[in-house]
């Protein structure tokens, strides 16, 4: 039964945000999950409140904490945390997925992103989201980070009844995980067909950095060798008008956090010609454009709300280019689709 050694912390998504009047976050499953993955790597607990105010102010979040795999990948790395990332890829094969989850699970703790968090439910408590589980509304769960703990194929009630195998999880969103308490060395137990209907489409593994019993404490130090971080040379700075954007010193066009690191990540180097401002966006992208050889073509990148790539056009005319973003960022904008937590 592999599952993490030492301790781990669970908590709420859901934090009051201090000097608000009581108002809470509600998009932060990525700065939650995240935290719990920080906490049991360095053995220390990190609150979520404290992972969201640190990705707020690098851009990496928006005010709702509604982030993306990139975003928490470049903050974990920020954290001085070593990572292995399965980059976002919908539909993601089940058979790769669990390759990564294999490799990993019990060892380093899994940050999940699955796209469909509505079909998610504790097996122990029968708890389902504390959100839209409706999957016929177009409004339900998506898009939902977990964290995943261990795995077992032997878990017992204890009436002595077996129970399928699953996955040891800390959700912050499930209703098993009550609001304004820290737990330690608490779970919720998804069904491996259950996590299997949710759709993992991005994983991120986290490595301890302290020794836990059995196993040596990792090189905090080690960047990932896939994905180093950025240099002082990166042709993207701050925004000085903008919190949160980042600005193209080479042609002054400007994107928001989310696909600033999602560029980052998976090495997009072309030059920005038109930013996010002509498109409905909530802090990440609908549109990206980059030079494509010719001057009069571009590389057209559609990106969903939620900064992940939709899909991609290489060459496109520049007139052709512009017309359909322009649709694109009129459809999204008259849905008015949000990401979910």
């Amino acid at each position: 039964m592999p599952l993490l050694p030492g301790v781990t912390w669970r908590e709420s998504e859901f934090p009051i945000i201090p000097n608000s009047g009581g108002q809470r976050l509600h998009g932060a499953c990525g700065p939650n999950a995240l935290a719990s993955a920080e906490s049991w790597a360095s053995q220390q607990y990190r609150s979520t409140l404290s992972v969201y105010a640190r990705m707020h102010a690098a851009g990496r979040c928006d005010g709702e904490g509604v982030s993306n795999m990139g975003a928490l990948y470049w903050q974990a790395v920020a954290d001085g945390f070593r990572v292995a990332v399965l980059s976002y890829q919908e539909p993601m094969p089940e058979s790769v997925w669990r390759d990564f989850a294999t490799a990993h699970i019990g060892a380093e703790a899994i940050v999940c992103q699955v796209s469909e968090g509505c079909y998610l439910q504790d097996a122990i408590t029968g708890a389902r989201e504390n959100a839209n589980i409706n999957p016929g509304d177009p409004n339900h769960l998506q898009y939902h980070f977990i964290l995943l703990a261990g795995f077992t194929t032997s878990l017992k009630s204890s009436g002595g009844t077996p129970y399928a195998p699953g996955w040891f999880v800390c959700d912050g969103d499930n209703f098993a995980t009550p609001l304004d308490t820290v737990q330690t060395g608490k779970y919720q137990y998804y069904f491996d067909g259950v996590l299997s209907a949710a759709l993992p489409v991005a994983m991120l593994a986290v490595y301890p950095r302290v020794a836990m019993p059995g196993a040596p404490a990792s090189d905090p130090t080690t960047p990932p060798a896939a994905h180093p971080a950025p240099t002082p040379t990166s042709p993207w700075v701050p925004s000085p008008d903008r919190h949160g954007w980042w600005r193209d010193t080479r042609t002054g066009a400007e994107i928001g956090g989310g696909l600033h690191d999602y560029a980052l990540m998976h090495g997009i180097t072309a030059p920005c010609l038109v930013g996010e401002q002509p498109f409905w966006s909530t802090g990440d992208t609908c549109a990206f454009f980059g030079i494509d050889g010719q001057p009069d073509t571009l590389r057209l990148v559609l990106w969903s709300v939620a900064g992940q790539r939709a899909s991609e056009s290489p060459g496109a005319n520049i007139d052709v280019a512009l017309a359909f973003a322009e649709r694109y960022g009129a459809a999204v904008k008259a849905a008015g689709t949000k990401p979910a937590a």
